[in-house]
């Protein structure tokens, strides 16, 4: 048997065929939807609190908890984090954040005394 150019033939680049095109397109189209969801997710804003609640995320025993408290809950959690009731990282996180929620720490005579009422904020 003579293998004349056989290794010519072996070595050759094969032509595209029909159906790998398509997959080709198919391939590439999917890679543009891909890119085009997670651009229009990256864009998106997060989730926004509501005013007079407090979402806290905190180190937890399975990993990170979050904290969402609203209206009076929020109020007696940042009255118990001024007054140091509510130590550590989920302390200091409510101090970090119970002023922009419109719970601001106490001040004056009677700084130990909270207002225990959920602050008034004008809906837009």
């Amino acid at each position: 048997m003579v293998m004349e150019r056989h290794w010519q033939r072996l070595n050759a680049p094969r032509p595209l065929q029909r159906r790998d095109r398509r997959v080709i397109a198919l391939l590439l189209c999917a890679l543009v939807a891909a890119a085009t969801v997670a651009v229009v997710l990256a864009a998106q804003p997060g989730s926004a609190t509501r005013a007079g609640c407090i979402e806290a995320t905190v180190a937890g025993t399975l990993g990170a908890e979050t904290v969402h408290l609203c209206g009076s809950q929020a109020a007696q959690q940042c009255a118990s984090a001024y007054a140091g009731a509510v130590g550590g990282q989920l302390g200091d996180r409510l101090r970090a954040l119970c002023p922009s929620a419109g719970y601001p720490p106490p001040t004056g005579a009677g700084a130990k005394q909270l207002s225990l009422t959920p602050p008034l904020h004008k809906s837009h």
